[in-house]
């Protein structure tokens, strides 16, 4: 019953999936368009906003779509609750960031739409704590992709069959990750000229990642006869390289420890998910590498673009929409997303697989797939 259950529903999602992007397309674009038209100088605050209302729009329509039962509500307002004590938690305690996990966990169990639901319900009502401002919808949207994100790419068919030791997501997003970012460092070291010293090892050790990539996959074609993973390197190492020529052509000046950091493990991130037939599975480091990833990558890379709309609204800041102000904002955003990432990874391999077989009973007992 279960399993015809998740087929409908994955039937259904698609169809919403599809209806909610073609609304977004079609809605930012007349926003930027009426932005410029009518605003002149001071549009991009006010524009920016109003693109992640838009954008967050759809997800809510979509789920009241549904027509959800109580008990699905209450659910998901008892995970917004859990998240925002975990966020106050984390930020009050230390590195362990229990309110971005539960937001992971909550999409994983209840599904993409109710995961972006439980992160944006508790992103507002978590910052009623600490502050609110203009950053308060970036954040509501960031946590929402992030629970929409889970609840596509989990398996939640296995909920009853997580293992905390195995490590199931070798040449996923992972390592696709990985060779993307290792790829772009490569092109953009060889670029800088002749290298030395420690841009030397750099290279040596991005050259090497891609290598090893690229031989894993061979290896897994000829050890189980599976095509996947070669051709998931082979896709990133042919987009990552162009692009990285591109991006060293267009922003030579800048470092790489900025923008091109989250660019280039955003694509592989997109090519390990889409090359991959099959659904990830829930075991601990799994959920652990997938926590860090698209919270370093997707919440990151999002938040530090939305830092820099905010500061250039206010004049005092002495930052405009540059590109230098940009690569700035990105440079000084990296040891706080991956002491952020590392705390939502870490939450997810000690909690995460239980945390789900709890919600897989609960929804057994109250009968949600009836």
């Amino acid at each position: 019953m279960r399993n015809e259950f998740d087929r409908q529903q994955l039937r259904a999602r698609k169809r919403r999936t599809l209806l909610s992007a073609a609304i977004i397309f079609l809605l930012i674009p007349l926003t930027i368009f009426a932005g410029v038209a009518l605003l002149d100088d001071q549009r991009y605050l006010l524009v920016s906003l109003l693109i992640v209302f838009y954008t967050s729009l759809p997800f809510f329509l979509v789920y009241e779509k549904r027509r959800p039962k109580a008990r699905e509500i209450v659910m998901i307002a008892m995970m917004a609750a859990l998240a925002v004590c975990g966020n106050l938690l984390g930020y009050l305690a230390g590195p362990l960031q229990p309110g971005t996990a539960l937001v992971i966990i909550a999409g994983i169990a209840f599904g993409p739409e109710a995961g972006f639901l439980t992160g944006a319900l508790a992103r507002l009502c978590a910052n009623l704590f600490s502050m609110q401002g203009p950053w308060t919808p970036w954040q509501m949207f960031c946590w929402g992709l992030l629970g929409f994100l889970a609840g596509l790419v989990f398996n939640r068919a296995a909920a009853n069959r997580t293992n905390s030791r195995q490590f199931q997501l070798v040449q996923g997003p992972v390592v696709c990750t990985l060779l993307s970012v290792a790829a772009a460092l490569a092109v953009h070291l060889l670029g800088t000229g002749a290298p030395a010293g420690g841009r030397l090892a750099l290279l040596a050790a991005a050259l090497t990642t891609v290598a090893a990539a690229l031989g894993l996959g061979v290896w897994q074609w000829q050890r189980a006869g599976d095509t996947l993973p070669l051709l998931a390197a082979l896709l990133c190492l042919g987009l990552a390289v162009p692009l990285a020529l591109l991006a060293d052509r267009w922003d030579g000046g800048g470092g790489f420890l900025g923008w091109r950091l989250y660019a280039f493990g955003a694509l592989g991130l997109l090519c390990g998910l889409v090359i991959q037939r099959r659904r990830l599975p829930l075991d601990g480091l799994t959920l652990a590498s997938f926590g860090f990833l698209t919270t370093f990558i997707v919440y990151g890379g999002i938040m530090n673009a939305a830092a820099l709309v905010m500061a250039s609204a206010l004049p005092a800041s002495g930052m405009g929409l540059t590109l230098p102000s940009l690569g700035l904002l990105y440079l000084s955003g990296v040891p706080y997303d991956a002491l952020h990432g590392a705390g939502t990874a870490l939450f997810l391999f000690l909690f995460g697989p239980s945390l789900i077989q709890k919600l897989e009973r609960i929804k057994v007992k109250y009968g949600f797939y009836r």
